[in-house]
């Protein structure tokens, strides 16, 4: 009897866990509710694509506008000369408020591509506005999946609003065991499911979610200093970040994690202690004080006191002190490497308080900082020997970054400042005061606010610049875009023509090595190779170019007789003068009134 009771208990219970398991595989079998990857992975196909969706695994859309991905591609099977990266963090690696040019992966990416031509660099940008540690935990054990030979890891400024955090909208507890649960039940299509229906009947009472991003993430409380909720984030950041890197040095991968910056000089506290507005422990107080040291150039208290003011904020959207001293603590205990972004930004701001040469606003950078912030982790990367040694480039600020790109950031601050914490009020466009000019803002409005193309506002630009004749101006943009879309030929051709009219001989020749690399017969770019090359003294080079373009025998006949020109004018910049006569002669007879040659051929007699 006692074995029957017993019996059926056991069926009770594993009935249950038969039906669930049961369930998820028939979900699973018909691909309903499927669980957001990080990356897509198909067969047949030669490359591996980012989920630009994977944001709403962790956002609730009732709640929050979903932050998107770009959909980024790297090669599924990784040859020898791949040099692949992955970066990790949040909005500031995504690289807001700016476009895909500026963020710190690309940056990186652009200085590796000059210093290491031989070397194909994939720079993984999985920077995601709003996420935290907990986010970043879960991609881990899927990033390293895919043979990485570095990651970069830069957060800590979300871990109290972020998704998740304990001032988030986003979160259900502040245990972190219980978040780290819930995020690995969300791999289950019967857990999504479930969560699906609850949500769709929320939405029924939630309202469409209104403001930026800041506004729609956090519920506007303030943190208080000391309190429990100050000391789980850091618990759980610290529990988070073990486990992250953990994982990373078991897999023998190589890693750089960052402590963070923000802006010490510029940005008031967002909130303030509970003391009265006379108490000096009151964080805007001390942000007075710091400025006042500031103004009358006593830099170290300021910097003391701004330092101050930042950690005691009851509103902490920047990273206090305990965030950097956490990640400190665990880069020595695993002996991993360490940038101190928080020093290499004093080093490089005026009298060493970072504000708004270096930052757009509270703490993402502007072009400047990303491209500080590159510069530094290229020096760490070649420091550690994880690719052959390089003389390292001086800092010279953003590569390939243009006034529309700034233009851009400043658009979308505009709107960002006028809201909370900052501000707020109603925002009015009428008193925005452009960052560059009336075109170039007008250009970057219809971006933000229209159609989102960033290579068609540059275009545009390129265009207008065109039209005025400007084409230095012209060239730059059009260069921007062939870095970042090299398979597109058209802008390619027209940075040549561009370049040419404006002198820029070394792009030219770059951009026609370039295109032959995918257009090796084309006698026009051979042409214009060799006159970039004539122009930088190249003469050798140029000489054998032009022959190639030549005798290619694709020209049509006044392109045979510019080609024919070229190469006379290469034989006297070499001193052979009896067969540039000859050249000059032909095409004299051949295609006369075209082209001028009789004053030369005076000269060479």
């Amino acid at each position: 009897m006692d074995r029957k009771k017993n019996s059926f208990t056991v069926i009770l219970v594993i009935i249950p866990f038969l039906f669930f398991i049961f369930f998820e595989l028939f979900l699973r079998l018909f691909g309903l509710f499927n669980p957001q990857s990080l990356f897509f992975e198909e067969k047949d196909i030669d490359f591996i694509q980012v989920n630009s969706d994977v944001g709403q695994k962790y956002f609730d859309r009732n709640k929050v506008s979903v932050p998107n991905m770009y959909p980024q591609k790297f090669s599924a099977i990784k040859s020898e000369n791949i040099f692949r990266i992955f970066c990790l963090g949040g909005s500031t690696t995504a690289g807001f408020p700016y476009e895909m040019n500026v963020p710190v992966p690309q940056q990186l990416k652009f200085i590796l591509e000059e210093n290491y031509p031989g070397k194909k660099i994939e720079m993984i940008n999985l920077g995601l506005s709003a996420i935290n540690s907990f986010t970043v935990l879960d991609w881990i054990p899927q990033t390293l999946n895919y043979d990485p030979d570095l990651i970069i890891i830069y957060m800590g400024h979300n871990e109290y609003y972020g998704a998740y955090g304990v001032g988030s909208k986003i979160s259900f507890t502040d245990n972190g065991f219980l978040v780290r649960l819930a995020i690995k039940l969300k791999n289950f299509n019967s857990f999504l499911m479930l969560e699906k229906v609850l949500s769709f009947s929320i939405s029924k009472f939630a309202n469409k979610p209104n403001g930026t991003l800041m506004e729609q993430i956090s519920n506007k409380q303030e943190i208080p200093i000391g309190s429990k909720l100050r000391e789980k984030v850091y618990n759980n950041f610290d529990k988070n970040l073990e486990i992250i890197i953990s994982d990373i040095t078991k897999s023998n991968t190589p890693v750089i994690i960052s402590t963070l910056t923000s802006n010490l000089l510029d940005q008031p506290p967002f909130g303030k202690n509970n003391t009265e507005k006379s108490d000096s422990l009151n964080s805007i107080n001390l942000y007075d004080k710091g400025k006042d040291f500031f103004s009358n150039q006593n830099y170290d208290s300021s910097k003391i006191y701004f330092k101050k003011s930042r950690n005691l904020d009851e509103i902490p959207f920047r990273a206090d002190e305990k965030i950097n001293k956490i990640i400190q603590k665990k880069s020595d205990k695993f002996k991993i490497e360490r940038l101190d972004m928080a020093e290499i930004f004093e080093k490089n701001s005026t009298s060493g308080v970072p504000g708004e040469n270096l930052f757009s606003d509270h703490l993402h950078p502007n072009p400047k900082g990303y491209a500080l912030m590159a510069y530094s982790f290229y020096k760490k990367i070649i420091d550690m020997g994880l690719i052959d040694g390089k003389v390292i480039p001086k800092y010279n600020g953003p590569n390939f970054v243009t006034k529309l790109d700034w233009e851009i950031g400043h658009q979308r601050l505009f709107r960002l400042k006028n809201r909370w914490p900052f501000k707020h009020q109603i925002i009015d466009h009428s008193n925005y005061i452009p960052y560059e000019n009336k075109i170039t803002a007008r250009i970057a409005k219809e971006f933000v606010f229209k159609h989102h193309i960033w290579g068609k506002a540059h275009e545009d630009l390129a265009m207008y610049y065109e039209s005025k004749l400007e084409f230095l101006h012209a060239a730059k943009e059009y260069e921007v875009i062939t870095k970042m879309y090299p398979d597109k030929k058209k802008y390619f051709y027209k940075l040549i023509e561009n370049g040419k009219k404006s002198l820029l001989w070394d792009v030219v020749e770059k951009t026609c090595v370039n295109l032959l690399k995918s257009e090796p017969n084309n006698a026009i770019v051979k042409y214009d190779l060799a006159l970039s090359q004539r122009s930088l003294g190249k003469l050798k080079k140029s000489f054998e170019n032009i022959n190639q373009s030549i005798e290619s025998e694709l020209l049509n006949s006044n392109q045979l007789a510019y080609a024919l020109f070229l190469k006379a004018l290469i034989l006297i910049d070499i001193k052979e003068y009896d067969n540039s006569k000859k050249i000059l002669s032909r095409i004299k007879k051949e295609y006369p009134g075209l082209i001028k040659v009789e004053p030369i051929l005076k000269k060479l007699q």
